[in-house]
Protein backbone atom coordinates (compact mmCIF):
# COMPACT_ATOMS: atom_id res chain seq x y z
CA UNK A 1 0.00 0.00 0.00
CA UNK A 2 1.27 3.83 -0.67
CA UNK A 3 0.25 6.69 0.71
CA UNK A 4 1.15 9.65 -0.63
CA UNK A 5 2.46 13.14 0.98
CA UNK A 6 1.07 11.80 4.07
CA UNK A 7 0.76 14.51 7.09
CA UNK A 8 0.27 12.47 10.39
CA UNK A 9 -0.06 9.36 10.76
CA UNK A 10 -3.52 9.38 12.84
CA UNK A 11 -4.44 10.25 9.20
CA UNK A 12 -4.20 6.91 7.69
CA UNK A 13 -4.63 4.44 11.22
CA UNK A 14 -8.12 3.15 9.88
CA UNK A 15 -6.78 1.76 6.74
CA UNK A 16 -3.43 0.24 8.01
CA UNK A 17 -3.17 -3.72 8.12
CA UNK A 18 -3.30 -5.76 10.89
CA UNK A 19 0.17 -5.74 12.53
CA UNK A 20 -0.58 -10.23 11.96
CA UNK A 21 -0.71 -9.44 8.46
CA UNK A 22 2.05 -9.74 5.92
CA UNK A 23 2.40 -6.35 4.00
CA UNK A 24 4.40 -3.69 2.66
CA UNK A 25 3.64 0.19 3.14
CA UNK A 26 5.34 3.07 1.66
CA UNK A 27 4.76 6.28 2.14
CA UNK A 28 5.77 9.83 1.00
CA UNK A 29 5.98 13.39 3.08
CA UNK A 30 7.56 16.06 3.94
CA UNK A 31 7.97 15.47 7.47
CA UNK A 32 9.51 12.38 9.82
CA UNK A 33 7.23 9.44 10.08
CA UNK A 34 8.03 7.58 13.70
CA UNK A 35 7.76 3.55 12.72
CA UNK A 36 9.41 3.77 9.19
CA UNK A 37 12.52 3.29 7.83
CA UNK A 38 13.41 6.11 5.72
CA UNK A 39 14.24 5.56 2.11
CA UNK A 40 16.39 8.43 0.44
CA UNK A 41 14.45 10.09 -2.26
CA UNK A 42 17.70 11.10 -4.54
CA UNK A 43 16.87 14.01 -7.29
CA UNK A 44 17.51 13.26 -11.27
CA UNK A 45 20.67 13.47 -12.57
CA UNK A 46 21.24 16.83 -15.07
CA UNK A 47 21.33 14.17 -18.11
CA UNK A 48 17.54 12.46 -16.64
CA UNK A 49 16.21 16.20 -15.53
CA UNK A 50 16.85 16.65 -19.85
CA UNK A 51 15.50 13.45 -20.36
CA UNK A 52 11.97 14.47 -18.59
CA UNK A 53 12.16 18.04 -19.57
CA UNK A 54 11.98 16.80 -23.31
CA UNK A 55 9.54 14.09 -22.79
CA UNK A 56 6.96 15.94 -21.20
CA UNK A 57 7.71 18.97 -23.50
CA UNK A 58 7.30 16.76 -26.89
CA UNK A 59 9.40 19.42 -28.51
CA UNK A 60 13.22 19.44 -29.00
CA UNK A 61 16.03 22.12 -29.16
CA UNK A 62 16.37 23.33 -32.70
CA UNK A 63 19.91 24.58 -32.40
CA UNK A 64 22.72 25.39 -30.22
CA UNK A 65 20.76 28.45 -28.20
CA UNK A 66 17.95 26.55 -27.52
CA UNK A 67 20.03 23.40 -26.10
CA UNK A 68 21.75 25.95 -23.76
CA UNK A 69 19.12 27.11 -22.54
CA UNK A 70 17.45 23.87 -21.89
CA UNK A 71 20.56 22.60 -20.39
CA UNK A 72 19.80 25.70 -18.23
CA UNK A 73 16.10 25.27 -17.01
CA UNK A 74 17.30 21.96 -15.95
CA UNK A 75 20.03 23.05 -14.00
CA UNK A 76 17.50 25.86 -12.32
CA UNK A 77 14.95 23.04 -11.72
CA UNK A 78 17.56 20.73 -9.60
CA UNK A 79 16.57 17.42 -10.26
CA UNK A 80 13.25 18.23 -8.30
CA UNK A 81 11.23 15.47 -11.01
CA UNK A 82 7.82 17.34 -10.08
CA UNK A 83 9.25 20.76 -11.21
CA UNK A 84 10.34 18.98 -14.20
CA UNK A 85 7.70 17.60 -15.16
CA UNK A 86 5.29 20.79 -14.73
CA UNK A 87 7.83 22.61 -16.97
CA UNK A 88 7.75 20.09 -19.77
CA UNK A 89 3.94 20.75 -19.40
CA UNK A 90 4.00 24.40 -20.03
CA UNK A 91 6.09 24.47 -22.64
CA UNK A 92 3.97 21.71 -24.68
CA UNK A 93 0.96 23.46 -23.54
CA UNK A 94 2.45 27.01 -25.26
CA UNK A 95 4.12 25.73 -27.99
CA UNK A 96 4.93 30.09 -28.94
CA UNK A 97 6.96 30.07 -25.82
CA UNK A 98 10.83 29.52 -26.74
CA UNK A 99 13.48 27.54 -24.53
CA UNK A 100 14.63 30.75 -23.82
CA UNK A 101 11.72 32.57 -22.99
CA UNK A 102 10.41 29.81 -20.69
CA UNK A 103 13.95 29.75 -18.95
CA UNK A 104 13.68 33.80 -18.20
CA UNK A 105 10.17 33.04 -16.81
CA UNK A 106 11.80 30.84 -14.57
CA UNK A 107 14.45 33.23 -13.32
CA UNK A 108 11.98 36.18 -13.33
CA UNK A 109 9.10 34.39 -11.75
CA UNK A 110 9.09 31.23 -10.61
CA UNK A 111 4.61 31.17 -10.32
CA UNK A 112 4.35 32.37 -13.31
CA UNK A 113 6.12 29.36 -14.88
CA UNK A 114 4.54 26.76 -12.71
CA UNK A 115 0.63 28.20 -12.92
CA UNK A 116 -2.79 26.28 -11.77
CA UNK A 117 -3.60 25.50 -14.84
CA UNK A 118 -0.75 22.86 -15.16
CA UNK A 119 -2.80 20.61 -12.16
CA UNK A 120 -3.97 18.36 -14.08
CA UNK A 121 -1.03 17.48 -16.63
CA UNK A 122 1.07 15.77 -13.80
CA UNK A 123 0.65 12.17 -14.46
CA UNK A 124 0.54 11.37 -10.41
CA UNK A 125 -2.26 14.27 -9.72
CA UNK A 126 0.09 15.51 -7.22
CA UNK A 127 -0.09 19.35 -6.03
CA UNK A 128 0.89 21.23 -8.75
CA UNK A 129 1.27 24.94 -6.95
CA UNK A 130 5.22 24.51 -6.38
CA UNK A 131 4.85 27.02 -3.42
CA UNK A 132 2.62 24.79 -1.58
CA UNK A 133 4.40 21.17 -2.60
CA UNK A 134 8.16 23.40 -1.61
CA UNK A 135 7.03 24.72 1.71
CA UNK A 136 8.74 23.12 4.96
CA UNK A 137 6.10 21.61 7.71
CA UNK A 138 6.78 23.85 10.53
CA UNK A 139 6.67 21.47 12.67
CA UNK A 140 10.30 20.16 11.25
CA UNK A 141 11.75 22.82 13.58
CA UNK A 142 10.15 22.10 16.83
CA UNK A 143 12.96 19.01 16.64
CA UNK A 144 15.52 21.42 15.36
CA UNK A 145 14.99 24.95 15.68
CA UNK A 146 18.36 25.63 14.60
CA UNK A 147 17.50 24.40 11.22
CA UNK A 148 15.04 27.01 10.90
CA UNK A 149 18.00 29.56 11.04
CA UNK A 150 19.79 27.37 8.74
CA UNK A 151 17.39 27.72 5.67
CA UNK A 152 16.83 31.59 6.60
CA UNK A 153 20.41 32.29 5.94
CA UNK A 154 20.92 30.10 3.40
CA UNK A 155 17.58 30.86 1.46
CA UNK A 156 19.09 34.99 1.27
CA UNK A 157 22.52 33.76 0.66
CA UNK A 158 24.35 32.61 -3.06
CA UNK A 159 23.57 30.03 -5.08
CA UNK A 160 27.22 27.81 -3.78
CA UNK A 161 27.33 25.92 -0.52
CA UNK A 162 28.71 27.74 2.35
CA UNK A 163 31.38 26.69 4.55
CA UNK A 164 30.06 25.16 7.65
CA UNK A 165 32.59 28.39 8.93
CA UNK A 166 31.10 30.78 7.59
CA UNK A 167 27.37 29.25 8.48
CA UNK A 168 28.55 29.19 11.98
CA UNK A 169 29.43 33.00 12.19
CA UNK A 170 26.36 34.11 10.32
CA UNK A 171 24.26 32.10 13.06
CA UNK A 172 26.39 33.46 15.75
CA UNK A 173 27.61 29.60 17.00
CA UNK A 174 30.77 29.42 18.54
CA UNK A 175 31.14 25.89 17.69
CA UNK A 176 30.37 23.77 14.46
CA UNK A 177 29.52 21.04 16.81
CA UNK A 178 26.70 23.13 17.74
CA UNK A 179 24.80 21.98 14.30
CA UNK A 180 25.07 18.18 14.17
CA UNK A 181 21.92 17.77 14.87
CA UNK A 182 20.32 20.77 12.44
CA UNK A 183 22.46 19.89 9.15
CA UNK A 184 22.05 15.66 9.12
CA UNK A 185 18.23 16.48 9.44
CA UNK A 186 18.10 18.81 6.56
CA UNK A 187 20.32 16.37 4.64
CA UNK A 188 17.55 13.52 5.89
CA UNK A 189 15.03 15.64 4.24
CA UNK A 190 16.05 16.60 1.08
CA UNK A 191 16.21 20.61 1.88
CA UNK A 192 19.84 20.86 2.43
CA UNK A 193 22.52 19.41 -0.13
CA UNK A 194 25.90 18.13 1.25
CA UNK A 195 29.18 18.78 -0.44
CA UNK A 196 32.94 18.96 0.04
CA UNK A 197 32.68 15.70 3.05
CA UNK A 198 30.72 17.72 4.76
CA UNK A 199 32.77 20.96 4.83
CA UNK A 200 29.60 22.90 2.73
CA UNK A 201 25.89 22.88 2.69
CA UNK A 202 23.62 24.17 0.28
CA UNK A 203 19.65 24.39 0.22
CA UNK A 204 17.59 23.29 -2.86
CA UNK A 205 17.23 26.17 -5.62
CA UNK A 206 13.72 25.72 -5.56
CA UNK A 207 13.19 25.61 -1.77
CA UNK A 208 14.85 28.71 -1.71
CA UNK A 209 13.30 30.61 -4.50
CA UNK A 210 9.97 29.17 -2.49
CA UNK A 211 10.80 30.69 0.90
CA UNK A 212 12.02 34.12 -0.83
CA UNK A 213 8.51 34.50 -1.65
CA UNK A 214 7.49 32.91 1.83
CA UNK A 215 10.04 35.49 3.79
CA UNK A 216 10.62 38.44 2.20
CA UNK A 217 13.72 40.08 3.14
CA UNK A 218 12.13 43.72 2.75
CA UNK A 219 10.36 42.65 6.14
CA UNK A 220 13.67 41.38 7.98
CA UNK A 221 16.22 44.84 7.22
CA UNK A 222 17.40 44.54 10.87
CA UNK A 223 18.16 40.82 10.27
CA UNK A 224 19.43 41.49 7.05
CA UNK A 225 22.07 44.16 8.75
CA UNK A 226 22.94 41.69 11.34
CA UNK A 227 24.21 38.85 8.52
CA UNK A 228 26.07 41.10 6.51
CA UNK A 229 27.97 42.59 9.24
CA UNK A 230 28.75 39.27 10.18
CA UNK A 231 29.53 37.63 6.79
CA UNK A 232 31.84 40.68 6.59
CA UNK A 233 33.62 39.93 9.86
CA UNK A 234 34.33 36.51 8.46
CA UNK A 235 35.38 37.28 5.30
CA UNK A 236 37.90 40.58 6.56
CA UNK A 237 39.53 37.69 9.24
CA UNK A 238 39.85 35.75 6.30
CA UNK A 239 40.86 38.71 3.72
CA UNK A 240 44.96 38.23 3.85
CA UNK A 241 46.37 34.71 4.35
CA UNK A 242 46.72 33.24 1.26
CA UNK A 243 46.28 30.09 2.71
CA UNK A 244 42.61 31.11 3.31
CA UNK A 245 42.12 32.42 -0.16
CA UNK A 246 40.55 28.87 -1.49
CA UNK A 247 37.86 28.84 1.52
CA UNK A 248 37.56 32.72 0.64
CA UNK A 249 37.03 31.62 -3.27
CA UNK A 250 34.53 28.84 -2.23
CA UNK A 251 32.33 31.54 -0.20
CA UNK A 252 32.25 34.15 -2.94
CA UNK A 253 29.13 33.74 -3.76
CA UNK A 254 27.74 34.74 -0.78
CA UNK A 255 29.38 37.92 -0.45
CA UNK A 256 28.56 39.47 -3.24
CA UNK A 257 24.49 38.12 -2.60
CA UNK A 258 24.68 39.61 0.24
CA UNK A 259 26.64 43.25 -0.66
CA UNK A 260 23.30 43.36 -3.54
CA UNK A 261 20.80 42.49 -0.38
CA UNK A 262 22.60 45.25 1.99
CA UNK A 263 22.81 47.86 -1.15
CA UNK A 264 18.45 47.21 -2.24
CA UNK A 265 17.92 47.48 1.26
CA UNK A 266 19.86 51.28 1.51
CA UNK A 267 22.02 49.46 3.85
CA UNK A 268 25.08 51.39 2.57
CA UNK A 269 27.94 51.40 4.59
CA UNK A 270 27.35 47.36 4.74
CA UNK A 271 27.10 47.04 1.04
CA UNK A 272 30.14 49.08 0.79
CA UNK A 273 31.98 47.18 3.54
CA UNK A 274 30.96 44.10 1.44
CA UNK A 275 32.13 45.44 -1.85
CA UNK A 276 35.39 46.31 -0.55
CA UNK A 277 36.21 42.61 0.10
CA UNK A 278 35.03 41.22 -3.16
CA UNK A 279 38.72 42.93 -4.59
CA UNK A 280 41.06 40.66 -2.35
CA UNK A 281 40.67 37.62 -4.64
CA UNK A 282 41.48 39.46 -7.52
CA UNK A 283 44.60 41.28 -5.41
CA UNK A 284 45.74 37.81 -4.35
CA UNK A 285 45.81 36.49 -7.89
CA UNK A 286 47.52 39.92 -9.66
CA UNK A 287 44.54 41.19 -11.30
CA UNK A 288 45.26 44.77 -10.28
CA UNK A 289 42.84 46.26 -12.34
CA UNK A 290 40.15 43.69 -11.51
CA UNK A 291 40.96 45.24 -7.49
CA UNK A 292 41.07 48.51 -8.77
CA UNK A 293 37.45 48.26 -10.24
CA UNK A 294 36.18 46.78 -7.13
CA UNK A 295 37.94 49.20 -4.56
CA UNK A 296 36.77 52.29 -6.86
CA UNK A 297 32.87 51.28 -6.68
CA UNK A 298 33.35 50.89 -2.82
CA UNK A 299 34.67 54.21 -2.38
CA UNK A 300 31.48 55.87 -5.13
CA UNK A 301 29.01 53.90 -2.34
CA UNK A 302 31.16 54.97 0.97
CA UNK A 303 30.52 58.76 -0.43
CA UNK A 304 26.70 57.81 0.02
CA UNK A 305 26.70 56.05 3.35
CA UNK A 306 27.06 56.82 6.79
CA UNK A 307 30.85 57.86 7.81
CA UNK A 308 33.13 54.94 9.35
CA UNK A 309 37.04 56.36 9.59
CA UNK A 310 38.08 52.54 10.05
CA UNK A 311 36.42 51.56 6.32
CA UNK A 312 37.77 54.64 4.62
CA UNK A 313 41.07 54.09 6.37
CA UNK A 314 40.65 50.16 4.55
CA UNK A 315 39.71 51.96 1.28
CA UNK A 316 42.47 54.18 1.36
CA UNK A 317 45.37 52.16 1.65
CA UNK A 318 43.94 48.92 -0.51
CA UNK A 319 43.78 51.31 -3.09
CA UNK A 320 47.19 52.96 -2.45
CA UNK A 321 48.82 49.27 -2.68
CA UNK A 322 46.98 48.64 -6.19
CA UNK A 323 47.67 51.57 -7.84
CA UNK A 324 51.23 50.84 -6.93
CA UNK A 325 51.32 47.65 -8.41
CA UNK A 326 49.73 49.42 -11.29
CA UNK A 327 52.52 51.68 -11.94
CA UNK A 328 51.11 55.01 -9.83
CA UNK A 329 53.76 55.37 -7.25
CA UNK A 330 53.04 59.01 -6.82
CA UNK A 331 49.23 58.61 -6.67
CA UNK A 332 49.56 55.36 -4.64
CA UNK A 333 51.87 57.24 -2.01
CA UNK A 334 49.30 59.84 -1.45
CA UNK A 335 46.67 57.61 -0.98
CA UNK A 336 49.18 55.38 1.51
CA UNK A 337 49.77 58.43 3.98
CA UNK A 338 46.62 59.55 4.11
CA UNK A 339 45.42 55.90 4.96
CA UNK A 340 48.29 56.48 7.69
CA UNK A 341 47.48 59.55 8.98
CA UNK A 342 43.93 58.47 9.03
CA UNK A 343 45.00 55.14 11.36
CA UNK A 344 47.06 56.78 13.42
CA UNK A 345 44.56 59.14 14.60
CA UNK A 346 41.91 56.68 15.18
CA UNK A 347 44.75 53.81 16.83
CA UNK A 348 47.59 56.27 17.73
CA UNK A 349 51.38 54.57 16.80
CA UNK A 350 51.24 51.26 18.52
CA UNK A 351 48.32 49.58 16.35
CA UNK A 352 48.95 46.51 13.43
CA UNK A 353 47.05 48.45 10.80
CA UNK A 354 48.93 52.21 11.48
CA UNK A 355 52.28 49.38 11.32
CA UNK A 356 51.43 48.31 8.11
CA UNK A 357 50.22 51.77 7.02
CA UNK A 358 53.72 53.21 7.62
CA UNK A 359 55.27 49.98 5.81
CA UNK A 360 53.41 51.01 2.43
CA UNK A 361 54.42 54.21 2.98
CA UNK A 362 58.06 52.98 3.40
CA UNK A 363 58.10 51.00 0.28
CA UNK A 364 56.46 53.67 -2.07
CA UNK A 365 58.98 56.02 -0.54
CA UNK A 366 61.64 53.44 -1.62
CA UNK A 367 59.50 53.58 -5.28
CA UNK A 368 60.07 56.78 -5.60
CA UNK A 369 63.74 56.82 -5.39
CA UNK A 370 64.39 58.40 -1.44
CA UNK A 371 65.85 54.78 0.17
CA UNK A 372 66.56 57.43 3.24
CA UNK A 373 63.29 57.95 3.89
CA UNK A 374 62.04 54.39 3.15
CA UNK A 375 64.68 52.96 5.32
CA UNK A 376 63.72 55.20 8.69
CA UNK A 377 60.23 54.58 8.19
CA UNK A 378 60.19 50.82 7.56
CA UNK A 379 62.22 50.61 10.46
CA UNK A 380 59.67 52.51 12.34
CA UNK A 381 57.15 50.13 11.20
CA UNK A 382 59.16 46.79 12.15
CA UNK A 383 59.85 48.39 15.73
CA UNK A 384 55.91 49.16 16.30
CA UNK A 385 55.34 45.27 15.09
CA UNK A 386 57.89 43.74 16.85
CA UNK A 387 56.69 45.37 20.31
CA UNK A 388 52.88 44.41 19.82
CA UNK A 389 53.66 40.82 18.39
CA UNK A 390 57.42 39.55 18.72
CA UNK A 391 59.23 38.52 16.29
CA UNK A 392 57.51 35.40 14.63
CA UNK A 393 54.24 37.23 13.11
CA UNK A 394 52.64 37.28 10.09
CA UNK A 395 52.74 41.05 9.95
CA UNK A 396 56.51 40.93 10.51
CA UNK A 397 58.03 38.92 8.49
CA UNK A 398 56.85 41.57 5.01
CA UNK A 399 58.31 43.77 7.48
CA UNK A 400 61.67 42.56 7.80
CA UNK A 401 62.11 42.20 4.04
CA UNK A 402 61.11 45.58 3.16
CA UNK A 403 63.58 46.96 5.27
CA UNK A 404 66.62 43.99 4.00
CA UNK A 405 65.84 45.61 0.14
CA UNK A 406 66.46 49.10 1.34
CA UNK A 407 69.54 48.05 3.32
CA UNK A 408 70.66 46.66 -0.22
CA UNK A 409 69.82 49.58 -2.31
CA UNK A 410 72.21 51.51 0.38
CA UNK A 411 74.62 49.39 -0.56
CA UNK A 412 74.78 47.50 3.37
CA UNK A 413 74.51 44.19 1.71
CA UNK A 414 75.40 42.12 4.77
CA UNK A 415 73.18 43.79 7.07
CA UNK A 416 70.33 43.42 4.09
CA UNK A 417 71.33 39.57 3.69
CA UNK A 418 70.91 39.27 7.62
CA UNK A 419 67.31 40.64 7.82
CA UNK A 420 66.38 38.73 4.38
CA UNK A 421 67.46 35.13 6.21
CA UNK A 422 65.86 36.29 9.18
CA UNK A 423 62.45 36.75 6.65
CA UNK A 424 62.43 33.66 5.18
CA UNK A 425 63.43 31.93 8.59
CA UNK A 426 60.02 33.22 10.11
CA UNK A 427 57.89 33.19 6.82
CA UNK A 428 58.81 29.00 6.89
CA UNK A 429 58.23 28.66 10.31
CA UNK A 430 54.65 30.41 10.11
CA UNK A 431 53.72 29.07 6.94
CA UNK A 432 55.90 26.71 5.65
CA UNK A 433 57.78 26.90 2.14
CA UNK A 434 54.81 26.71 -0.24
CA UNK A 435 53.56 30.34 0.68
CA UNK A 436 53.79 33.68 -1.10
CA UNK A 437 56.33 35.73 1.78
CA UNK A 438 58.62 32.05 1.19
CA UNK A 439 58.88 32.89 -2.52
CA UNK A 440 59.19 36.83 -1.65
CA UNK A 441 62.06 36.55 0.91
CA UNK A 442 63.63 33.76 -1.49
CA UNK A 443 63.86 36.19 -3.91
CA UNK A 444 65.08 39.13 -1.42
CA UNK A 445 68.17 36.39 -0.44
CA UNK A 446 68.83 35.93 -4.09
CA UNK A 447 68.78 39.77 -4.79
CA UNK A 448 71.21 40.11 -1.94
CA UNK A 449 73.66 37.67 -2.99
CA UNK A 450 73.84 39.16 -6.77
CA UNK A 451 74.89 42.80 -4.56
CA UNK A 452 77.39 41.09 -3.53
CA UNK A 453 78.64 39.64 -7.20
CA UNK A 454 77.62 35.77 -5.92
CA UNK A 455 75.66 34.69 -8.80
CA UNK A 456 75.61 31.45 -8.17
CA UNK A 457 74.09 31.43 -4.88
CA UNK A 458 71.89 34.06 -6.53
CA UNK A 459 70.24 31.80 -9.04
CA UNK A 460 70.03 28.61 -6.50
CA UNK A 461 67.72 31.54 -4.35
CA UNK A 462 66.13 32.98 -7.16
CA UNK A 463 65.31 29.54 -8.87
CA UNK A 464 63.76 28.14 -5.60
CA UNK A 465 61.11 31.62 -5.06
CA UNK A 466 59.94 31.41 -8.63
CA UNK A 467 59.69 27.06 -8.15
CA UNK A 468 57.35 28.25 -5.55
CA UNK A 469 55.91 31.14 -7.31
CA UNK A 470 55.02 29.32 -10.32
CA UNK A 471 53.13 26.34 -8.23
CA UNK A 472 51.06 29.09 -6.21
CA UNK A 473 50.50 31.51 -9.32
CA UNK A 474 50.98 29.88 -12.15
CA UNK A 475 53.11 31.94 -15.38
CA UNK A 476 50.85 34.78 -15.30
CA UNK A 477 51.22 36.39 -12.19
CA UNK A 478 53.11 39.78 -11.92
CA UNK A 479 55.50 37.95 -9.36
CA UNK A 480 55.90 35.46 -11.06
CA UNK A 481 57.71 38.19 -14.28
CA UNK A 482 59.35 40.02 -11.34
CA UNK A 483 61.35 36.67 -10.45
CA UNK A 484 61.91 36.16 -14.33
CA UNK A 485 63.44 39.39 -14.52
CA UNK A 486 65.66 38.89 -11.61
CA UNK A 487 66.78 35.61 -12.78
CA UNK A 488 67.49 36.51 -16.05
CA UNK A 489 69.47 40.06 -14.86
CA UNK A 490 71.95 37.08 -12.58
CA UNK A 491 72.24 34.86 -15.59
CA UNK A 492 73.39 37.85 -17.82
CA UNK A 493 76.19 38.49 -14.90
CA UNK A 494 77.29 35.15 -14.72
CA UNK A 495 78.01 35.44 -18.80
CA UNK A 496 75.09 33.08 -19.55
CA UNK A 497 73.97 35.75 -22.46
CA UNK A 498 71.33 33.19 -24.35
CA UNK A 499 69.86 32.16 -20.87
CA UNK A 500 69.28 35.63 -19.67
CA UNK A 501 67.92 36.90 -23.14
CA UNK A 502 65.29 33.96 -23.42
CA UNK A 503 64.29 34.76 -20.00
CA UNK A 504 64.08 38.16 -20.61
CA UNK A 505 61.59 37.93 -23.08
CA UNK A 506 59.56 36.04 -20.97
CA UNK A 507 59.64 38.49 -18.48
CA UNK A 508 58.96 40.90 -21.06
CA UNK A 509 56.10 39.12 -22.78
CA UNK A 510 54.04 38.14 -18.93
CA UNK A 511 53.79 41.90 -18.50
CA UNK A 512 52.66 43.46 -21.48
CA UNK A 513 50.41 40.65 -21.27
CA UNK A 514 49.13 41.77 -17.89
CA UNK A 515 50.12 45.21 -18.13
CA UNK A 516 49.85 46.47 -21.09
CA UNK A 517 52.81 48.40 -22.91
CA UNK A 518 53.33 51.77 -20.79
CA UNK A 519 53.47 50.18 -17.66
CA UNK A 520 56.72 51.08 -15.73
CA UNK A 521 57.45 47.77 -14.79
CA UNK A 522 56.94 46.20 -18.68
CA UNK A 523 58.69 48.91 -20.49
CA UNK A 524 61.78 48.05 -17.65
CA UNK A 525 61.20 44.36 -18.57
CA UNK A 526 61.65 45.61 -22.19
CA UNK A 527 64.97 47.99 -21.23
CA UNK A 528 66.65 44.48 -20.15
CA UNK A 529 65.35 42.71 -23.02
CA UNK A 530 66.79 45.31 -25.45
CA UNK A 531 70.01 45.40 -23.78
CA UNK A 532 70.23 41.57 -23.91
CA UNK A 533 69.32 41.63 -27.42
CA UNK A 534 72.68 43.91 -27.32
CA UNK A 535 74.78 42.01 -25.63
CA UNK A 536 74.13 38.83 -27.66
CA UNK A 537 75.16 40.65 -31.21
CA UNK A 538 71.30 41.59 -32.53
CA UNK A 539 71.82 45.25 -32.27
CA UNK A 540 69.51 46.04 -35.30
CA UNK A 541 66.54 43.96 -33.52
CA UNK A 542 67.54 46.02 -30.32
CA UNK A 543 67.14 49.41 -31.96
CA UNK A 544 64.43 48.60 -33.62
CA UNK A 545 62.34 47.52 -30.56
CA UNK A 546 64.06 50.36 -28.64
CA UNK A 547 62.18 52.97 -31.16
CA UNK A 548 58.89 51.56 -31.03
CA UNK A 549 59.23 51.81 -27.30
CA UNK A 550 60.32 55.34 -27.17
CA UNK A 551 57.25 56.14 -29.72
CA UNK A 552 54.76 54.75 -27.26
CA UNK A 553 56.11 56.83 -23.97
CA UNK A 554 56.14 60.69 -22.85
CA UNK A 555 58.93 62.53 -21.60
CA UNK A 556 57.74 62.64 -17.78
CA UNK A 557 57.69 58.44 -18.42
CA UNK A 558 60.15 56.89 -15.30
CA UNK A 559 62.02 54.79 -17.60
CA UNK A 560 62.20 57.64 -20.57
CA UNK A 561 65.48 58.83 -19.91
CA UNK A 562 67.31 55.30 -19.64
CA UNK A 563 65.75 54.34 -22.43
CA UNK A 564 67.84 56.96 -24.15
CA UNK A 565 71.10 56.37 -22.58
CA UNK A 566 70.58 53.18 -23.53
CA UNK A 567 69.50 54.37 -26.83
CA UNK A 568 73.10 56.16 -27.11
CA UNK A 569 74.86 52.93 -25.79
CA UNK A 570 73.65 51.00 -28.87
CA UNK A 571 74.67 54.02 -31.16
CA UNK A 572 78.00 53.90 -29.88
CA UNK A 573 79.49 50.98 -28.96
CA UNK A 574 78.23 47.20 -28.10
CA UNK A 575 77.17 46.38 -24.69
CA UNK A 576 79.36 44.80 -22.78
CA UNK A 577 78.28 41.20 -20.90
CA UNK A 578 77.39 41.58 -17.50
CA UNK A 579 75.68 44.95 -18.04
CA UNK A 580 74.07 46.61 -15.00
CA UNK A 581 70.89 47.83 -15.00
CA UNK A 582 70.94 51.33 -14.01
CA UNK A 583 69.95 52.49 -10.96
CA UNK A 584 67.11 54.16 -10.36
CA UNK A 585 68.16 56.52 -7.80
CA UNK A 586 70.08 59.89 -8.36
CA UNK A 587 71.36 62.93 -6.68
CA UNK A 588 71.45 62.80 -2.83
CA UNK A 589 69.79 59.53 -2.62
CA UNK A 590 72.26 57.59 -5.00
CA UNK A 591 73.43 54.26 -3.19
CA UNK A 592 76.94 53.74 -1.80
CA UNK A 593 79.68 52.16 -3.61
CA UNK A 594 79.63 48.54 -2.13
CA UNK A 595 82.24 47.78 0.21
Amino acid sequence: MIFDNLESLKDIEEILPATNVDSHILVTSRKEQSGFNPIALVTLTPEQGLQLLLQEAERQPQNEDESLAATSIVEQLDGLPLALELAGAYLRRRASVGWQQYLALLQDNLQAAFPRFLQNESLTRHEADIYSTLKIHEDLFKEEPLLKEILDVLTWSGPAAMSVSLLCTLLAQDRESNLTGALPLGCALRILQKSNNGEAYAIHRLVREVRRAEFPLEQRTDWAETCSQRLGDWFEKHRDDFHDLPLFEANFDHLQAWQQHAWGLNLSLSATRLLWLQAYPAWHWGRYREAKQYLKQAQELYAHSAQDDVLKAHLLHDLGAVMSALGYKKQALVLSEEAYNLRFALFGEENKDTALSLGSVASLYGSLGNTPRALELAEQALRIMHKLFGEEHPGTAPLLGHVSSHYKLLGETPRALELGEQALRVHRKLFGEEYPGTASSLGNIASCYNASNDTSHALEFGEKALRIQRKLFGEEHPKTASLISNIALYYNQAGDLKSALELGKQAWLIRQKIFGDEHPDTVGSNYNFIAYLGVNNQRPEAFQRLQNQLALLKKDHPHYERLMQLRERLLSKPLQKGFRQPSKHSGKNKPKKRR
